[in-house]
C-alpha cells in the first residue's frame, strides 16, 4: 500500500494486493486476490472486483462488478445513475458488470447498468452506452462492435494472436 492511499473500514481485500499513491477505496468494496489499484484511482462504495484485476491510475468506479483478470486502462470512468441529480437516485443507481478478461482502453466511459461480455476489448476513449457481447472489439462514441476479438493480430509477431496466453496458449506463437 503506497503513500497517501486510503482504505476505509468495511472493505475486504484478498492476498497480494497493491495500490498506487493516493488511491481511495471506500467502504463496502470487495477485492479478490492479486488486484492492483493505481495512483489516484477512486473506488466508491459497492464494487465487487475479481481476482487479478488491474485498475489503472485515475479510474473511478461505483457499484461496479469486475470479473477475474479485468484490465482498466488509465482514467476509465464508470457512472452509476442514469439522470443525475435525481430525487429518486437511490432507486435508479446501478453499476456496470464486466465479465472475465475484459480489457478497457484509457479514458473510456462506461454508463450505468451496462454489461460487457467476457474477453471483449473496449477501445480507448469509447463511451459504452449499451451491452457489449462476449469476444468482440467495440469502439467509438457510442461504442459499437467493430470486429471479433479473434480477428486481431499481434502486430509485432510475438504471439499467433493477442491474448493467446489467456486461452492457455502461453508460449509465443510461430511468428516469433
Amino acid at each position: 500500500i503506497r503513500p497517501f492511499a486510503t482504505i476505509y473500514g468495511g472493505t475486504t481485500i484478498g492476498a497480494d494486493f497493491q495500490t498506487g499513491q493516493s488511491a481511495s477505496i471506500r467502504e463496502d468494496n470487495i477485492l479478490g486476490d492479486k488486484c492492483s489499484v493505481g495512483t489516484n484511482a477512486v473506488l466508491e462504495h459497492g464494487n465487487r472486483i475479481g481476482n487479478g484485476a488491474r485498475i489503472h491510475s485515475g479510474c473511478f468506479l461505483e457499484l461496479v462488478t469486475l470479473g477475474d483478470h479485468v484490465f482498466l486502462g488509465p482514467n476509465v470512468v464508470f457512472t452509476d445513475d442514469p439522470h443525475p441529480p435525481c430525487p429518486k437516485y437511490e432507486e435508479c443507481k446501478k453499476g456496470a458488470i464486466l465479465e472475465d478478461y475484459v480489457k478497457v482502453g484509457a479514458n473510456a466511459t462506461i454508463l450505468p447498468g451496462v454489461r460487457i461480455g467476457a474477453r471483449s476489448l473496449i477501445g480507448a476513449g469509447s463511451v459504452v452506452t449499451q451491452d457489449i457481447p462476449p469476444g468482440v472489439v467495440a469502439a467509438g462514441n457510442p461504442a459499437r462492435v467493430v470486429r471479433n476479438i479473434d480477428e486481431l493480430t499481434c502486430w509485432p509477431g510475438h504471439y499467433d494472436h493477442p491474448y493467446a496466453w489467456e486461452l492457455g496458449e502461453g508460449n509465443p506463437g510461430s511468428k516469433s
